[in-house]
């Protein structure tokens, strides 16, 4: 096996709470799987998101310093990094899980 979980990983470091219940929601909404890891080194959300998603066999990656959130994709031409400006912690949650499931983003 190569280390890889099958599921959007969530790399954390001092996550805000409401922050990570509300990503943690919008992922459950739509049905996915997640894996929540501690960091105990500190980084910036985008670096925790590359890190997660390069974990995650489904090529998914939240990242969530404090509360700033960050997605990653890990797709078949590289990394991907996707700044969704206006969205809320749920919202990218909810977008991470379409991602694994070839939907639309909202």
């Amino acid at each position: 096996m190569n280390g890889q979980k099958n599921s959007i990983i969530i790399a954390c470091y001092e996550p805000d709470p409401l922050t990570l219940d509300e990503v943690l929601a919008g992922i459950e909404e739509e049905g996915g799987l997640f894996e929540t890891v501690l960091e105990i080194f500190k980084s910036v959300e985008d670096t925790l998101a590359r890190k997660a998603s390069k974990q995650s066999s489904l090529g998914a990656g939240i990242g969530i310093y404090k509360d700033q959130v960050a997605i990653a994709f890990n797709t078949q031409i590289g990394l991907a990094n996707l700044k969704f400006e206006q969205m809320t912690p749920r919202q990218l949650g909810q977008n991470a899980t379409r991602y694994t499931k070839n939907r639309p983003f909202i």
